[in-house]
This record gives structure tokens, sequence and C-alpha cells, in this order.
């Protein structure tokens, strides 16, 4: 009886995995030379996110995907599209904002001694306690590290960095500061 019992919960977990599955939203996003807001509008009907565009993000993006992917996919792959040319979505109360680089981190941009998830590819400031290189020192190398729409701040005080970044940017440093900052013997 209790291997009938236990059978049967598998099976209703199985199930419930199908049909979620199977419920799941799927969208092609072969996009080549698109305006941003047709993409975004057509990734916003399939979503039912909200979106609010800044008037000064304009211009063409190319997207190849050749099969249909998620929606949480695709949202990586239209962020990442964005980012590309400069512009980045900011979630605000429920919906998502897309503004230029520059004037969306000043907007409320996720903060974190902990980095986010790789995706979506968004802005995101995080904060780091060096342990043993000083922040003095690795403030001029930062600079090259940085992307074009990114921004960092040293406190020499307390020995941190504050930087404002594309995460997936902000991986590529996260792995150069752990390569440096390490006790010298």
């Amino acid at each position: 009886m209790k291997f009938t019992s236990a059978f049967l919960a598998l099976t209703l977990v199985f199930q419930n995995l199908a049909v979620r599955a199977a419920e799941q939203k799927m969208i092609s996003l072969n996009a080549k030379n698109k305006e941003v807001q047709e993409i975004i509008q057509a990734y916003a009907k399939v979503s039912g996110e909200k979106f609010i565009i800044d008037p000064d993000v304009r211009g063409k993006i190319t997207i190849i995907a050749p099969d249909k992917v998620d929606l949480p996919e695709a949202f990586h792959l239209i962020s990442s599209a964005l980012a590309i040319r400069g512009f980045a979505v900011v979630t605000r109360d429920g919906f998502k904002v897309i503004r230029n680089s520059r004037s969306a981190q000043k907007d409320s941009v996720e903060v974190s001694e902990q980095l986010g998830p790789n995706k979506p590819e968004r802005l995101f400031s995080w904060v780091v306690r060096l342990q043993h290189v000083k922040a003095e020192s690795f403030e001029k190398n930062l600079r090259n590290l940085i992307s074009r729409d990114g921004d960092f701040f040293a406190d020499f005080s307390t020995n941190q960095l504050i930087l404002t970044d594309y995460i997936s940017n902000l991986y590529k440093i996260k792995d150069v500061i752990a390569a440096v900052d390490k006790k010298i013997n």
C-alpha cells in the first residue's frame, strides 16, 4: 500500500511538471535590424510585463535565435542587445524602465555585497570589501575593466570598491579581483 501511494504521488508530481512545461510561454526572437520599441512591444504582448521606454531610446537591434526561447531567455537576449546599444532596463514598482545606461545608473539599481544572477543583463551596483590589496592601488586599474557605461568609487577609509556596471562585466571583474586580492608572502 505504501508503495502504491508513493508511486501515485510521484506520478502526480511528474504530471504537474509536464503541464507546467507545456504551459511555459515560448517566443520567436528572430529580429533583424528591428526598432527597439517593436521588439519590446512584441515581448510585452507575450509576457504581460509592463514597460516604460525613455524617448531617447531609439535605434535598431538584431537578435538571432533560430528556435523559440522561453520568456526568461528572451528577456536576457533583449536586455543584452539593449546593453550593446548603451541602454539598460531598471525594474521599478512592478514595471520595467528602459533608459540610456548613464541615466539608469541614477535610478533604482540593485545594490548588494553579493553579485546577483548573471541573467538577465542589467545594471547592478556591487560593494566589494578588499581583503589584502589597498583600494587606492585598485582604483587606477579599474578604469580599464569598467565598461563605457559603468562607474566605480573607491572608499579608501573602508577599503571598499563600489562598482556599478552591467552584471556580465561585474562577473569578469569579480574574477580579476579574486585573482589579485590575495595575501602576498
